[in-house]
C-alpha cells in the first residue's frame, strides 16, 4: 500500500537587497547589530575565531565606528572596521593606524564592496606580515527570501594564510561569486632552463650594543613573567629600547614601563597621545582622589607642555640592571603595577568622551600657568 508523499514547504526566491534597507549608519545601526551574540558568532565563524567584545557600540563611537574585540583563545586584539559603503583609502588608513596603536593580532575590514586594489592590498599585507598579524576582508550582504525575514552573510574576499582558517577551500566554494581573481593570486614563475642570477647575500644585521642587549633581556623576562602569571596585561614582543608598552583596550592609550638609568629607576604608568589629550587628562584628573584610592600606590600626573601627551605613573627606585640578582624583584614590581593600572583605568578610559570636558574660564583654571616640576 503506497503512502502519500510528504508535503514539502514551498521554496522562496532569494533576493539580494540594499544594506540601507536595514542599516543606515555604522555606529548607530550596524555595530549594535554586530555585537549581538549570534551575529558576532557568525562573524567569528567566517574567520574561524571565537570573539568577545571589549568595547561596545557606545564606547567605540569615538573610534569612528571601529569595533574592538579579543580572540578568546589567544587573547590577542581583533580590530574590526565597519563600512556600509564601498571600500576606500581613508578607512584602510585609519584601520592600519589603530592596529599599530593597539598592537592588533587580527584586522577585519567589513565593507559592502571591495575594490580590486583593496583586495590586492590586504593580500599583500598578509604576505609580508608572515604570522605576526592577519588581515581579513569581508563583504557584507543582505538577502531576503520572498516577503520573509532578511538574513546577513559575510563573504571572505581575501586570501588566507594556511594558519588562518582551517577550511579555507570550503569557505571559498561557499561564496556566490569568485573572490580570487588572477590579480589576487600569488605570482608564479614557469620553470625555464635560463640560468637565474644569484641573489646577493643579505647584509648582516648590526650587532646590538650592551645597553640594547640588556634592555632586550630585561623586557623578555618581564613579558615571560606576565605570560606565566596569566596576566590581564598581554605581553607583546620584547624590544631593545628603554621602554616597552602594552595595550589596554582603547586606541591612543597604552600601559608602559620605562627605564631611566641616570635616575636608577623604573617608571610604570598609563599614557595617552592624540588630539584629545587635554580633555581626557582633565576628565581623569577630576577623578584623581578616587583613582589614587583605587590604586593604593602613590602616582604622579604629567601633562606635557606640547599638549599632545599625558601620563599617570609611579616610580620604583634604586634600580641597577647590572645587578642581575635583583631583576626578579624589579620585574615583580612592574607586573604588579601594570595589573593595578589596568584594573583601575581600563573601564574608566572606555567611558571618556572629549565632549564632556568643560574647561574653566582662563582666570579660574587652577592648572593654568602652573609650574611643572621635574621628576
Amino acid at each position: 500500500m503506497n503512502s502519500e508523499p510528504t508535503a514539502k514547504p514551498n521554496l522562496g526566491r532569494l533576493e539580494k537587497i540594499d544594506l540601507a534597507t536595514y542599516w543606515q549608519t555604522e555606529a548607530s545601526d550596524f555595530i549594535p547589530w554586530l555585537i549581538q551574540d549570534e551575529n558576532l558568532t557568525l562573524l567569528g565563524d567566517t574567520i574561524q575565531r571565537e570573539l568577545e567584545v571589549v568595547l561596545d557600540a557606545a564606547q567605540v563611537e569615538e573610534l569612528q565606528s571601529d569595533l574592538l574585540c579579543r580572540d578568546v583563545k589567544t587573547g590577542g586584539w581583533v580590530l574590526i572596521g565597519n563600512q556600509l559603503n564601498p571600500s576606500d583609502e581613508k578607512h584602510l588608513g585609519r584601520l592600519l593606524t589603530y592596529a599599530a596603536d593597539i598592537d592588533a593580532s587580527v584586522v577585519v575590514w567589513i565593507s559592502s564592496q571591495f575594490s580590486q586594489e583593496h583586495r590586492t592590498t590586504l593580500n599583500w599585507l598578509n604576505r609580508i606580515t608572515q604570522s605576526t598579524i592577519q588581515f581579513f576582508g569581508l563583504e557584507i550582504e543582505l538577502w531576503r527570501i520572498g516577503d520573509a525575514a532578511m538574513a546577513a552573510r559575510f563573504n571572505l574576499v581575501t586570501q588566507v594564510k594556511e594558519t588562518q582558517v582551517k577550511d579555507s577551500a570550503q569557505l571559498s566554494t561557499n561564496q556566490p561569486t569568485a573572490n580570487h581573481s588572477i590579480a589576487d593570486q600569488p605570482e608564479t614563475t614557469a620553470k625555464t632552463e635560463t640560468a637565474q642570477p644569484e641573489e646577493s647575500p643579505e647584509a648582516a644585521p648590526e650587532p646590538l650594543s650592551d645597553t640594547q642587549q640588556q634592555n632586550l633581556d630585561f623586557w623578555t623576562d618581564l613579558c615571560n613573567q606576565l605570560e606565566r602569571r596569566g596576566s590581564i596585561v598581554k605581553p607583546g614582543a620584547p624590544v631593545t629600547e628603554d621602554h616597552i608598552s602594552f595595550a589596554i583596550g582603547r586606541a591612543g592609550f597604552r600601559l608602559y614601563v620605562s627605564l631611566d638609568r641616570e635616575a636608577s629607576c623604573l617608571d610604570a604608568g598609563l599614557s595617552y597621545s592624540g588630539v584629545d589629550t587635554q580633555p581626557y587628562f582633565h576628565l581623569l584628573l577630576e577623578q584623581q582622589d578616587t583613582i589614587e584610592a583605587d590604586l593604593g600606590i602613590p602616582i604622579d600626573w604629567s601633562n606635557d607642555s606640547d599638549g599632545q601627551t599625558f601620563a599617570v605613573y609611579c616610580s620604583h627606585h634604586e634600580v641597577d640592571l647590572d645587578e642581575l640578582n635583583h631583576w626578579p624583584a624589579h620585574i615583580e614590581w612592574a607586573c604588579n603595577v601594570l595589573e593595578q593600572l589596568h584594573g583601575t583605568f581600563s573601564d574608566r578610559i572606555k567611558t571618556l568622551r572629549a565632549g564632556n570636558f568643560k574647561p574653566m574660564p582662563y582666570g579660574l583654571n587652577p592648572l593654568q600657568n602652573a609650574l611643572v616640576l621635574p621628576n
